[in-house]
């Protein structure tokens, strides 16, 4: 599997998809909001594995920080989130630029 899917499983193992969209859905945000700031947490807030894909740990160390990685490996996560939900990157409303 591709080290980004790998990370992106492993944030939704964290962070349930049903269980995150019900707690949008109760404080009355929308479908925008939940990609927007889930999106937001992974890529900018110091989303923080301490353990992840081999790829990942050889090129950043044991404790990765998403925020500190490269532009391409972000892009690859920001993907990864997009088509693990069942779209199309180039179709979906945010890209990296919005996340810098």
């Amino acid at each position: 599997m591709e080290p980004a899917h790998e990370l992106i499983n492993t944030y939704f193992d964290m962070r349930p998809f049903d269980v995150t969209q019900k707690t949008y859905r109760h404080l009355g945000l929308k479908c925008l909001d939940y990609w927007y700031n889930e999106l937001k947490y992974i890529l900018v807030d110091s989303l923080e594995f301490t353990e992840g894909p081999a790829y990942y740990t050889q090129k950043y160390g044991e404790t990765l920080r998403i925020c500190h990685m490269d532009v391409e490996d972000k892009t690859h996560i920001l993907n990864a989130f997009i088509v693990q939900l069942g779209m199309n990157p180039p179709i979906f409303p945010f890209s990296l630029k919005h996340f810098t």
